[in-house]
C-alpha cells in the first residue's frame, strides 16, 4: 500500500522519520512525485533527443500532438564531465535533464530525506510543435508535472 509524505504542505501533518524509507536488503525504493496537472517544469536539453522523442512519442499525426507519459528522473553521479544534473528518461531512454532551478532543489530534497538511491517518478508529457517554417521536421518538448514543495507516493 503506497504511503504519502506530505510532510512540509499539510497543516498538522505528522513528521516522517526518515530512518523508515532506506529498503532492506538494498532494493530499490520507488517515489512519484505528485502534481496539480499543470506541467510547469520543461525539460532542458531535449533538442539533442529529438529522434528518440519521436519514437517515443510517434509522429504526431492527426490529433496526437501531445502523448502523455511517466519519466524518471536519476542523479548523473557517473558521468565524468557531470554538473550535477538530473537527466530524465521515458521508457528508458534519455531524453535530456531538469532545469537547474528544479535540480538543485531536488538534489536537497533527495539528501534530506536519505532517498539519493531511490528511483524517482513522475507524470511527464511529450509535446509536438510543428515548424512553421516547413523546412524541420516537428520539434519535440516535455514537460514534468511536479509539484513544489515535492510531495511523493511511496510504492
Amino acid at each position: 500500500m503506497p504511503v504519502i509524505l506530505d510532510r512540509a504542505t499539510r497543516p498538522g501533518a505528522v513528521p516522517i522519520n526518515a530512518d523508515l524509507l532506506p529498503v532492506p536488503g538494498g532494493e530499490t525504493r520507488f517515489l512519484f512525485l505528485h502534481g496539480k496537472g499543470e506541467f510547469r517544469h520543461e525539460i532542458v536539453r531535449t533538442s539533442h533527443y529529438q529522434p528518440e522523442l519521436k519514437t517515443i512519442a510517434g509522429n504526431g499525426d492527426g490529433p496526437r500532438r501531445k502523448h502523455e507519459c511517466i519519466a524518471t528522473l536519476d542523479l548523473d553521479e557517473d558521468h565524468a564531465n557531470s554538473r550535477g544534473d538530473v537527466v530524465v528518461t521515458i521508457d528508458d531512454i534519455v531524453i535530456g535533464s531538469c532545469p537547474r532551478t528544479l535540480t538543485t532543489q531536488f538534489r536537497e530534497w533527495l539528501k534530506r530525506w536519505h532517498l539519493s538511491h531511490a528511483m524517482v517518478k513522475c507524470s511527464a508529457v511529450i509535446v509536438m510543435v510543428a515548424d512553421r517554417s516547413g523546412t524541420n521536421g516537428p520539434n519535440y518538448r516535455v514537460k514534468i508535472d511536479i509539484e513544489l514543495p515535492f510531495r511523493m507516493t511511496v510504492e
